[in-house]
């Protein structure tokens, strides 16, 4: 089996493969033929190779270089994230050529995680996440090692091969090795086997035309397609008839580019398939019908939708058995759940292999949470539930085949002792149910792709909604009966089987009712039990007896519909359990479509249908599915450019249009304006520019000036402008905007092939008082670019905005800066800047990466330049912080030895510095109690190159360092008051001679301004600057939570929050109460965006749903009163609650729904109304990949079009003063009157990657580097931030008492501050059998689950249980090793995220106090998270928990804030 050739790198073949001796799988012969490349010319296109790819939908699995084999049942299972390595684990003998492999449970997916059928390598990067098997088919599975790979590739070839075997076998090639596809992942499964169906449909055309395969060549047309739509049919379930033909001719350049590369290893005598009339015809139909075979499958989906009841399944009434059902309830998630998917291996295709086992304590329920009976599911396997139904419960392994239902007595209240092996389950949706009856046994089962499961007893809570259930099942087995008892079953009909159970006694098992209506009622009503019960009884003459006939055509006539919500009003007397029946939840508890203004839902509606599910019919299902599929459209539209420019191939005739107008900045002569071809060019114009790599797209330049080098040649110099889908915005903006950049290069004038008409806006004016006016100028503005597009003319852009790749950032434009014609070039001049304060030399100072340094200064030195050998600590890999070291502080002492001053470079100028030394150098006993601002002065000097400086940094007296209640520092500022003697280990108080030396130098550049030239003024308040004009940004907290945001603000000394909004009460009290002077509204925000326009008069520009205009309009005068109103905002922050973002939610709906119910829309409303001077988002960090960034390209084009400046970026919170992974995305915003904020720089060690942003192509950007390498300071450790706690057990409740001890850490100083008692040091109590595992982890750094004896233990209810769960090592290998659970923290390392729920088997289970064998209590949480001792949470322990674990760490808010305070202040000074 050969492979194609592409681009210069071949691609083994099988056959060479065998030829080297490796034996390939008997099934698979070697192919005569080899398959085509994918486009026309017979050559495929690589695509660019991406950085490695680490963000895939499934988490990657890393484990040390020595890969670890679980031992389990079936086979040894390793994880691996190294394509090369897995390769290697999983060659069975020597690859003498490039290897090959097998691949399952495969998903090709690009970089963001989304799923791609394998074609789209042809458009963009493939990457695979699977299961890497050896070629050779091993008959011994447990000997198979099989490796499982996350996110590799990307995939630069594939190839089809199988032609004479009728069996297609699809390749896929990296560069480091070919893989042969066995089966798709369950997800992947449908994306796959549309792309199979093609594969199977080439090979069948190959046979039918193949002379080889005793085909016939002339076939015609009507001949072919028949036969091969005779074949798919039989194959698959392809629509009969003329629609499986038209989708053949669709794909039928696939087919003819498949087959036509054939041709090159075709013998003599065999058919030539390129001139083949046949494929011909087939590939230039295939455009013609690709349209129409779209809109006639769209008609086949909805005519299946309308018919699904009679074709499919039987449908019940929810209101006909809403008398039969308890209120609604809901399902409350238990946290030790652990998905099915994570348990079993997989899946197969034949549902009666599926494995069985037992499910006790269970419960159905919706999307929502809300109980669902059995009779929702369809009777027979579909695929058109309106839908899923999940179901959670205790699984125990077997097939559960002696249990069946009691129908003698209630086994709702029997007291069944279930398997100690026992694991909580949470299965994915429900596919399919049956009943089996087995003598007098009867038993239900339900299936999911992964398993079939045998119903036990309920959960208690469950229960009323599994009686109806069991009593018709109950009923239908006494209707077996009877029937049984007649010697002609069939003699019984519906009516007197109706009669006979009307006759039961009231003590009988099946007893109704003695009314016959009343039972008639009954089985019509759960009719569908009944029927679902006889469909597979094992006698015939039962099956179709004539009660099941009957009661089929009764159903038939009552036209039942599916248990869905409807809009349906009945009277009281028809309805007694309908959702209107029940409290009505409000908007305060549930979610509401956001509340928008025009703007936004004018902007974000581009992409998403904005119907209700409930509003669609027939006749708009279409126009549903175009609307949610415009965004696709637009990506693959080509932008027009003007259609008046040069013609190709034309000669270009160019001279200067009037004098020089002065001299370049190397001496050239200059001129404003230039005739090319006739057409004027001027300094400030915009034009095309022909490259030898973009003919059909070429880039645009802004001319900023023109000039005639020595050789007579005519230039001009222009900076290089963007369309929207160019940037990181992809195709979310106004295309008639361009952006232009700080890239600048010089063109020849004869290069130019037209001019676009660009204009260079000024911003608009700013304020709310022109928000309408703008409005309507964009309106304008639109209507006139769609005008201009329907006539034909050329698009007329504009440019208002300068974006900064480098920067993460979108500034405003100063016109006056570009397309002056002087001669310079702006961003020529930063350039140069840039590279002139990279390195200078003078005879006593350097210039080194913009920052000077005189002889005494202070300097940063990377930590592995230090020269003296540290000792190993002892720590381990669970404490992974405690290795990393911060920047060793130095003293500038001289120029050792240097190249001349005009030749040196920072790699050959070696400087002699003094060493000082920190406490963390001497122990981590001695770190532990010393300020992490202390540093030790020695005799040590080092010489060093100046490329390993870091930075500079300060030594001054211990009472001048300002005292600020945070423990995020941001001045690089120390104090030295001891002397340390490496040699001997020995301290001793600093002589007063060397302390004098020490803090007469004092850097002219601080912490902060350190990088900043100017000198300040005598008199200036430096970073109180707006304290100078006695003024706070007046502050609107929206999704404030308990404040954490607000709070770091605050602190900052830039901001007052003024009004607050949040929508749960308990997170509001909180708020409330460290926030007293605030205005909080605990009212979801919709309603208060409605008020708030409502009382401006502006209502006709918010658009609302009925419910939030009523709940505003009952909203009390005074509150009213109290909102803001434009104009009085001058900062709005917060953290839209976005769950859609988050990949646990497993219950996303519509596409619509995804974005509509994110309040996402509602926060950028407030902006666009408010105006405000300066906007803040935050947001998980997935918040920027979440639907392939869809959801934050929009943001950052609707800030945008508000005009405001825009900067992105994600930020570590362990690298701002907490101990914990906490990765957040942030999206800053300013007026273009306002400086926009930069990032704040991370102070703290801490270890992980840069955090980057795709920015398109291979671009990424990082707000900030990794503190990896080094920082400031130390890495913050679980011991500095609880270690001074006092003692407490397992639930302790007592919410005050003493701290017993004083902050030994410099971190328990800054956070405890002056409290003198100690809140909320509670703890969630953990039940006997997690208080008894939690005694068995030893309390040592890095214990968990893996620790635990494998023993059975006694609780105090009699109950033997084991102390070690079976199912964690039998899952392990799928789920990481369940790393971290039951695990205990280390005092020298960190903590993990933190969460709403800490449970030692959550998503974290690290949460063991390091010494005490309880979980961490409230106020250690807390700590964690940066929140003051003095912060106080309100509700009980649960709500205190969810408020803390949502919060933004204060300290990261402190940090954002200093660096908002420094952009106003530049601003004013």
């Amino acid at each position: 089996m050969e492979k194609t050739k592409v681009q210069g790198k071949s691609r083994t073949a099988l056959s060479e493969v065998k030829r080297s001796g490796v034996k390939a799988k008997e099934s698979i012969k070697r192919p005569k033929r080899r398959r085509s490349e994918s486009n026309d010319n017979g050559s495929r296109k690589i695509p660019k190779q991406a950085a490695a790819c680490s963000i895939s939908r499934c988490n990657a699995v890393r484990l040390t270089d020595k890969v670890k084999t679980v031992e389990t049942e079936r086979f040894p299972f390793q994880f691996r994230n190294k394509e090369s390595a897995a390769v290697e684990l999983t060659k069975v003998v020597k690859d003498d050529c490039h290897p090959n492999r097998r691949l399952t449970a495969f998903v090709f997916h690009d970089e963001f995680g989304e799923t791609l059928p394998v074609e789209m390598v042809e458009e963009s990067n493939l990457y695979i996440s699977a299961v890497i098997l050896p070629l050779e088919d091993i008959c011994d599975k447990e000997k198979e090692t099989r490796i499982h790979c996350e996110g590799f590739g990307p995939i630069i070839s594939w190839s089809l091969s199988g032609y004479d075997d009728n069996s297609p076998v699809i390749w896929i090639s990296t560069q480091a090795a070919d893989y042969e596809c066995i089966k798709p992942a369950t997800v992947y499964q449908k994306q796959y086997d549309n792309f199979f169906q093609k594969a199977c449909t080439c090979v069948e055309i190959y046979r039918r035309l193949s002379k080889s395969c005793g085909g016939n060549p002339n076939l015609g047309l009507n001949e072919l397609l028949p036969a091969v739509v005779q074949s798919m049919t039989e194959r698959t379930n392809v629509p009969h008839g003329a629609s499986a033909k038209d989708l053949v001719i669709s794909w039928g350049r696939f087919i003819y580019n498949q087959l036509i590369g054939l041709d090159e290893t075709a013998s003599e005598d065999d058919t030539v398939f390129r001139n083949l009339p046949v494929l011909v015809y087939l590939r230039d139909a295939s455009n013609k019908t690709a349209g129409l075979v779209s809109t006639r499958m769209k008609l086949k989906r909805r005519q299946r939708t309308v018919s699904l009841s009679t074709k499919f399944y039987t449908k019940t009434s929810e209101f006909k058995i809403a008398d039969d059902y308890p209120p609604p309830a809901y399902y409350k998630v238990n946290t030790y759940e652990i998905d099915e998917c994570a348990i079993f291996e997989g899946e197969s295709d034949d549902i009666n292999q599926l494995p069985r086992h037992m499910l006790h304590s269970w419960c159905l329920y919706s999307f929502d949470g809300r109980f669902i009976s059995l009779e929702h599911l369809p009777t027979k396997p579909s695929d058109g539930m309106e839908q899923k139904i999940f179901c959670s419960g205790i699984l125990t392994i077997g097939d559960g085949s002696r249990f069946c239902l009691d129908i003698e007595s209630n086994p709702l209240s029997s007291t069944r002792v279930l398997n100690n092996d026992c694991i909580p389950v949470r299965l994915n949706t429900i596919k399919d149910w049956k009943i089996e009856c087995r003598s007098s046994m009867v038993s239900i089962l339900i299936r999911t792709d992964i398993a079939w499961y045998r119903l036990g007893n309920p959960s208690t809570q469950y229960g009323p909604w599994y009686e109806p259930v069991l009593k018709t099942v109950t009923l239908a087995v006494s209707i077996v009966t009877l029937l049984k008892e007649q010697r002609r079953a069939s003699r019984l009909s519906f009516p007197d089987l109706i009669k006979r159970i009307s006759d039961f006694k009231e003590g009988h098992p099946a007893y109704i009712s003695s009314d016959s209506t009343a039972v008639e009622r009954y089985i019509l009503i759960h009719g569908k039990i009944i029927l679902k019960q006889f469909e597979d009884y094992p006698v015939s003459s039962i099956r179709k007896c004539g009660f099941v006939r009957g009661l089929r055509d009764n159903l038939k006539e009552l036209h039942h519909t599916r248990l869905v919500k409807k809009k349906v009003f009945l009277s009281k007397e028809e309805h007694v359990n309908q959702e209107a029946a029940a409290p009505e939840k409000t908007s305060e508890t549930k979610a509401m479509p956001a509340a928008t203004t025009k703007l936004i839902n004018r902007i974000w509606k581009e992409c998403c249908s904005n119907y209700s599910p409930e509003d669609l019919d027939d006749n708009n299902i279409e126009e549903l599915e175009e609307s949610k599929n415009m965004f696709y459209k637009n990506v693959k539209k080509f932008r027009s450019v003007p259609k008046w420019r040069k013609a190709h191939g034309a000669s270009t005739v160019v001279r200067w249009d009037g004098g020089e107008v002065g001299k370049t900045s190397s001496g050239e002569v200059s001129y404003k304006q230039a005739m090319v071809n006739g057409v004027v060019v001027s300094a400030g114009d915009s034009v095309l520019v022909e490259t030898a790599n973009s003919k059909e797209n070429p880039p645009v330049f802004l001319v900023e000036y023109m000039f005639e080098d020595s050789s007579a040649k005519k230039l001009a110099h222009g900076r290089l402008m963007l369309r929207d889908y160019q940037t990181v915005l992809g195709y979310t903006n106004n295309e008639c905007e361009l952006f232009l950049t700080n890239h600048c290069l010089e063109f020849g004038l004869s290069d130019v092939i037209g001019i676009m008409r660009v204009e260079i806006r000024q911003p608009v004016p700013w304020g709310f008082q022109h928000r309408k006016t703008n409005a309507n100028n964009d309106k304008i503005d639109r209507e006139r670019a769609e005008d201009r597009k329907s006539k034909g003319l050329p698009m007329e852009f504009f440019c208002r905005s300068l974006y900064c790749p480098e920067r993460g950032a979108f500034l405003c434009l100063r016109i006056d800066s570009v397309g002056l014609g002087t001669g310079h070039c702006n961003s020529c001049k930063i350039k140069e800047n840039r590279k002139k304060s990279v390195f200078k030399l003078c005879r006593y100072n350097f210039i080194f990466q913009g920052t000077k340094y005189h002889i005494d200064d202070f300097v940063y030195l990377s930590p592995h330049h230090a020269t003296t050998e540290e000792t190993d600590n002892g720590t381990t890999k669970h404490a992974r912080n405690i290795i990393l070291k911060p920047f060793t502080v130095c003293q500038f002492l001289g120029i050792d030895k240097h190249k001349s001053f005009k030749k040196a470079d920072p790699e050959s100028t070696i400087v002699r510095l003094r060493r000082f030394f920190r406490p963390e150098d001497i122990s981590a006993d001695k770190a532990y109690h010393s300020d992490i601002r202390e540093i030790y002065y020695s005799e040590q000097v080092i010489h060093v190159p100046v490329m390993a400086i870091e930075g500079q940094c300060e030594v001054r007296e211990k009472a001048e360092l300002n005292h600020i209640p945070t423990t995020y520092i941001f001045q690089h500022i120390f104090f030295c008051e001891q002397l340390y003697d490496p040699l001997t280990g020995a301290l001793q108080k600093l002589s007063p001679q060397i302390k004098l030396s020490l803090t007469r130098r004092k850097s002219v550049k601080t912490a902060v301004n350190r990088k900043t030239p100017r000198k300040r003024k005598v008199g200036e308040r430096g970073f109180d600057g707006i304290s100078n004009h006695n003024k706070f940004l007046a502050t609107l907290d929206i999704f404030s939570g308990c404040g954490g945001l607000s709070s770091g603000l605050e602190q900052s000394g830039v901001s007052k929050t003024k009004w607050a909004i949040e929508y749960e009460e308990p997170a509001g009290e909180s708020f409330k109460l460290n926030h007293p002077e605030a205005e909080m509204f605990i009212r979801n925000c919709n309603v208060m965006l409605r008020a708030i326009m409502t009382a401006c008069g502006d209502a006709d520009d918010c658009i609302s749903t009925s419910e939030a205009t009523d709940l505003a309009a009952k909203l009390e005068q005074k509150e009213i009163n109290a909102l803001p109103r434009p104009g009085d905002v001058d900062f709005i922050i917060g953290g839209p609650p976005c769950q859609g973002f988050s990949k646990m939610n497993r219950f996303n709906q519509g596409s619509w729904s995804k974005v509509q119910c994110e309040m996402i829309l509602a926060f950028l409303s407030f902006a666009d109304y408010f105006r405000p001077k300066f906007f803040l988002l935050e947001n998980v960090r997935n918040f920027v990949f979440y639907n392939k960034g869809q959801i934050f390209r929009f943001t950052l084009a609707s800030l945008l079009e508000m005009g405001y400046q825009v900067r992105f970026g994600i930020l570590e919170a362990g690298a701002y003063g907490v101990s914990q992974n906490r990765k957040r995305a942030f999206i800053w915003a300013a007026s273009p009157e306002e400086k926009l904020p930069e990032w704040p720089e991370p102070m703290y060690v801490f270890k992980g990657p840069k955090l980057k942003i795709p920015l398109g192509g291979n671009i990424h950007y990082a707000a900030v580097k990794s503190t990896a390498s080094g920082a400031a300071f130390r890495a913050i450790t679980v011991r500095d931030i609880i270690g001074d706690l006092p003692l407490v057990k397992n639930g302790a409740s007592k919410l005050t008492m003493e701290y017993k001890g004083e902050p030994i850490s410099w971190f328990q100083k800054q956070i405890r501050g002056d409290m003198q008692d100690l809140n909320d040091h509670i703890s969630k109590k953990m039940n006997e059998l997690n208080l008894l595992r939690c005694r068995k982890i030893p309390k040592r750094p890095g214990s968990d689950w893996h620790d635990l004896p494998n023993k059975k233990v006694k609780l105090s209810n009699g109950n033997v249980v084991d102390l070690l769960p079976s199912w964690l090592p039998k899952t392990a290998r799928r789920n990481n090793h369940w790393k971290g659970l039951y695990g205990r923290l280390d005092w020298a390392g960190k903590f993990p995220t933190c969460v709403t729920d800490p449970q030692p088997m959550g998503k974290v289970g690290r949460w063991f106090h390091p010494q005490q064998d309880r979980i961490l209590t409230l106020r250690e949480y807390a700590r964690a998270q940066g929140f003051p001792d003095s912060y106080k949470f309100a509700g009980n322990i649960h709500h205190k928990h969810r408020q803390v674990g949502n919060a933004v760490p204060p300290p990261l808010a402190l940090a954002l804030g200093r660096k908002l305070k420094e952009a106003i202040e530049e601003k004013y000074t």
